[in-house]
């Protein structure tokens, strides 16, 4: 407790020694402030401006009044020591300095002052309006330099490059500690404005500045470097390579590598921009680029130069142009012409090297005729273009030169054409070059089955006789067109003009002339014609030519047979069926009907039961089973007859001879007195044919035997319940039909309609219904009135087998495959394969099934009718090539790659049609889906040199091939292919599809560049 009170009274005693000194000090400030302002000026000249604000601040207290001269200099100074410390409340108070005291004598220092601690707390900004006020004239020389610096460096630091140039030169040349730093300031403002005189300078004179001297030098270099003084560079550089750090290396690299460039010493620059390269890969600019792909091009290293041109080509300018014309170089080279035809295709559209366009041009032109892969014959436009463009050039002749190779070489007979006609001025070689191009374009349109059109172009050609092979051909398939056509006159002149033409001996298609005019004057009827050309062809005969040979010796068989010369008639189907080749059965019927016509009854039987021995599958089977039959009856083998119309009816119980046979054995039994099974057969026809005109012989006969056995009664009870038969209303029914069909083969179908019509309302189940349906729908048929032609159609189809069964199911598979019915057109031509009686019919049964399977999404049904049909005989090649195609397309459905592959490949081998140019761009896509880019390029390229009047097709193939490019990572080749698809194709549809692609890669191009720039910037 003591010693608590003890410290009291101490610290107590201590504090009022305190307030006694305090109080004193005040004391003595109150009593002369004078002195103290003068003792606190002494404080702040010698720098000491903590002690001096304090005073300051005891001698503004001490004065009362507000505007003595002392108490205005005291808050000067205290305001200056606040900046001088640095502390919080300078800025405030030299700012109500200025507010008090706006008229004073030391407002411009003030602002001197407030600059300088608004530039230490880097207000560049608020700096340079304070500076603004200072009167330069009551400074110092130090704070002038000050001054001039630091006004300088803050207009530097907000961008006004013009000012702070001119502060810096002010002091830059003054000694002081500003110096160095305003010299290197003012020199890189000169640097940066392109004033590379005055900026050199100002950098030599800090070559010794222990601050700058290991920066100025890369500045003198690239001063050297704009001025263009590469020995220089090449004298200073090479040392500051060696010495330089890893982050400056690469740009000293460039700098050196320039130079050699520039002194074309391409070795030793390709040394330095190869390390400038691969220091900074990805994120060097165009420019950089192009000149080392010039320096690579220039040492050989095409490849490489390949690289660096094409990360030039991303602007359209001339640079672009010059990268584009080289890269075409390097691409030659290294035998690569398709893309070097491309390079120098871009090269040329621009204008900004006239030089460069010319020769682009031409090399474009010279690749195109090498290389043949030319969709849009942009080599024979820019060659017109050329002729154009340049008619006093030295080259316009070699110009017109190149033109005629293209016209000859081109694989683009539609374009071709185009740009022949535009072409005003023609000399005897285009004349010559045009007749083949428009005889080939005949050739394409006549595989496109487009007949009329390939005669026009035919004609054309015909115009010029240059070529007379093309002449001779040209007549040739004129005919053939209007064979095809139907037009028997026109096909007959062609040919004629054909096989009269100067060198149609030669040529292969020579005697398939006689060939064809024989089936014009076979099927004009002209049979004495038509055996005259038979025999000139198979007059040829050869072991390629064995199937027609044989089906001119059947054709000579016929119109022998025809015209009742039945020997030689024989003789012509034996040499058919030694031939061993297809339709011996055919030789076989026949030569059994010329026996049977020259009363040779059993050697026909003989022959008839040698065909249905040897050949049950055969469409005359059945006609064979009759045959036999009847020449029977004709010999008076009753037994004998019976047995093989009893077997035609059990194996081919739907075939037209099926109600014959049984109606011929009923009339057997009948003529034989065996009445209970002539009822029993003749009742069999009625059930199982009713309406048919075999029916009717069957009731007719019924009736008779009735009649004889004195059962008439009998018969009337049968014949009341037959659907198709009134006894008391049957004369209307005979006489309004055969009204009906007077008109129909009078030709009269307007008349003929409308009394089937009321035919067939009065009498629905009439007697001849199924005749006046299908009469009724032959007329609507030929009218077009489809709808009500299919209706007759499907009557007679939907009752018992009739002589008209069969053509109704050709029609109506017709009908419904047209109006897309393919389920019912489909059961049309399952039908129409079990009624076919030849084989014709046959294979167009089967043609139809593959069809509308594949359209109904039958894929498998589809592939077996489709192999079903290429294992027919007779099948045209148009069948042959459809099935192909149609197997390709089915297992691609069915995701069996390899087999559709192959399928395409054998339809692409049979045609050139535009059926072989879908087929071959099915096969690119397969081998592009399974990773074989190369192959699938390969396959490309021949479809655009094989099909390129397919524009449709060469654009799709076009985007494949620019797919392609992309896996091969070839983005140069993938742009220009798009883009010849936008320049060149008309097609909205795929125009759009390679538009969109093209954006894709040059937007992400794009983002690459962005991403380059900003490492660049980095």
């Amino acid at each position: 407790m003591k010693k608590f009170f003890a410290i009291l009274l101490f610290s107590i005693f201590i504090f009022t020694g305190f307030l006694k000194v305090s109080i004193a000090q005040q004391t003595a400030v109150y009593d002369n402030p004078e002195a103290e302002y003068r003792l606190a000026v002494e404080l702040f000249n010698k720098q000491k401006f903590g002690a001096a604000q304090k005073t300051f601040l005891t001698v503004i207290k001490a004065l009362k009044e507000k505007n003595t001269e002392i108490k205005t200099n005291a808050e000067y100074y205290d305001a200056v020591c606040a900046m001088e410390l640095n502390n919080q409340d300078a800025e405030y108070k030299l700012k109500e300095f200025i507010k008090n005291h706006p008229a004073n004598s030391k407002i411009k220092r003030i602002y001197f002052y407030l600059g300088k601690l608004q530039f230490n707390d880097k207000h560049y900004k608020k700096a340079i309006e304070s500076f603004r006020k200072v009167d330069r004239y009551d400074l110092t020389k130090d704070e002038k330099v000050e001054y001039y610096f630091k006004t300088g460096y803050s207009y530097l630091k907000t961008k006004d490059v013009k000012n702070a140039r001119n502060a810096f030169l002010q002091i830059k040349d003054k000694e002081s500690k500003y110096k160095g730093l305003a010299t290197y300031y003012y020199a890189h403002i000169e640097y940066n404005d392109g004033n590379y005189d005055a900026a050199l300078e100002a950098f030599n004179k800090l070559s010794d500045n222990r601050t700058f001297k290991k920066i100025i030098p890369y500045y003198i270099v690239h001063i050297y470097y704009f001025q263009g003084d590469y020995d220089k560079i090449l004298e200073i550089a090479p040392p500051m390579f060696e010495s330089a750090t890893s982050k400056r290396k690469p740009e000293i690299a460039r700098l050196i590598g320039d130079a050699y460039y520039r002194n074309s010493d391409y070795e030793k620059a390709l040394y330095y921009f190869d390390i400038y390269e691969r220091t900074l890969r990805g994120t060097i600019g165009r420019d950089d680029y192009y000149q080392l792909g010039f320096t690579n091009y220039k040492n050989g290293k095409y490849q490489k130069a390949i690289y660096d041109f094409q990360k030039v080509i991303t602007i359209n300018d001339s640079l672009s142009q010059n990268a584009y014309y080289l890269l075409g170089d390097c691409y030659v080279e290294t035998g690569q012409k398709k893309f070097a035809r491309n390079a120098f295709l871009s090269a040329y559209k621009p204008d900004f090297d006239k030089q460069i366009k010319e020769d682009a041009l031409f090399n474009y032109a010279k690749l195109s005729i090498e290389i043949s892969h030319d969709p849009y014959n942009e080599a024979i436009k820019s060659l017109e273009q050329y002729i154009r463009d340049y008619p006093g050039s030295d080259r316009v002749d070699e110009a017109y030169s190149y033109l005629i190779q293209l016209f000859l070489s081109t694989k683009n007979y539609k374009a071709a054409l185009t740009s022949f006609e535009n072409i005003k001025s023609k000399n005897a070689e285009l004349n010559e070059a045009y007749q083949k191009i428009a005889f080939y374009r005949g050739i394409e349109l006549f595989n496109d089955k487009k007949f009329n059109d390939a005669i026009e172009l035919f004609t054309k050609s015909l115009k010029y006789n240059y070529n007379k092979s093309i002449t001779a051909e040209a007549n040739f398939w004129i005919g053939d067109a209007f064979y095809r056509l139907s037009n028997y006159w026109g096909a007959d002149k062609y040919y004629n003009e054909f096989l009269s033409s100067p060198g149609a001996k030669e040529l292969p298609i020579y005697y398939t002339a006689f060939y064809n005019l024989g089936y014009i004057y076979f099927n004009k009827k002209e049979y004495s014609k038509a055996i005259i050309q038979f025999k000139k062809f198979a007059a040829h005969k050869t072991d390629k030519n064995l199937k027609l040979v044989n089906d001119v010796y059947l054709r000579l068989g016929d119109c022998y047979f025809i015209n009742s010369k039945f020997n030689e008639a024989i003789s012509y189907y034996n040499k058919a069926f030694n031939l061993k080749q297809a339709d011996r059965d055919y030789a076989l019927f026949q030569e059994a009907l010329s026996n049977g016509a020259l009363g040779k009854l059993t050697k026909k039987i003989s022959i008839l039961k040698k065909l249905t021995g040897k050949y049950k599958n055969s469409p005359y089977y059945d006609d064979a089973l009759y045959e036999i039959a009847i020449t029977n009856l004709l010999l008076n083998n009753n037994r004998e007859a019976i047995v093989y119309f009893d077997k035609l009816v059990k194996t081919r119980p739907k075939s037209n001879y099926a109600r014959k046979s049984l109606l011929k054995t009923g009339m057997i039994y009948y003529n034989n007195d065996q009445n209970d099974r002539a009822i029993k057969t003749l009742k069999k026809v009625i059930t199982n044919y009713p309406g048919s005109s075999e029916s009717q012989e069957a009731l007719i006969s019924l009736r008779n035997i009735y009649i004889d056995i004195n059962k008439v009664n009998e018969f009337y009870k049968y014949a009341e319940n037959l659907s198709f038969v009134s006894i008391t209303v049957s004369e209307q029914d005979s006489m309004t039909y055969i009204a009906a069909e007077n008109q129909y083969f009078d030709g009269n179908c307007e008349k003929a309609i409308s009394t089937f019509t009321d035919y067939i309302q009065k009498f629905p189940k009439g007697a001849f219904a199924i005749n006046a349906n299908y009469y009724k729908a032959e007329c609507e048929f030929k009218r077009d009135s489809l709808t009500n032609a299919l209706t007759g159609y499907e009557f007679v189809i939907n009752h018992p087998e009739t002589q008209f069964t069969g053509k109704a199911l050709v029609k109506a598979a017709y009908i419904n495959f047209n109006f897309r019915n393919y389920e019912s057109a489909l059961q049309n031509y399952i039908d129409m394969e079990e009624n076919a009686e030849d084989k014709t019919s046959i294979i167009n049964a089967i043609e139809g099934q593959m069809r509308c399977n594949y359209l109904l999404n039958n894929y498998d049904k589809t592939i077996t009718a489709a192999h079903k049909l290429l294992r027919t005989e007779k099948v045209s090649n148009e069948q042959i090539i459809e099935a192909h195609f149609t197997l390709a397309n089915s297992y691609m459905a069915l995701g069996d790659l390899s087999n559709a592959k192959k399928e395409f490949n054998i339809t692409n081998k049979l045609t050139d049609s535009e059926t072989g140019a879908e087929s071959q761009y099915y096969v690119a896509l397969i081998l592009f889906e399974t990773g074989k880019y190369k192959e699938a390029e390969k396959t490309v390229f021949e479809l655009v040199d094989h099909y390129s009047s397919y524009d449709y097709w060469v654009a799709k193939t076009f985007i494949l091939m620019a797919d392609i490019y992309i896996e091969l990572d070839n983005t140069f080749q993938a742009k220009q292919t798009l883009q010849s698809i936008i320049d060149n194709y008309e097609g909205p549809e795929l125009s759009e599809i390679a538009y969109k692609k093209l954006n894709n890669i040059l937007e992400k191009e794009n983002q690459e560049t962005q991403i380059e720039e900003e490492n660049i910037e980095e």
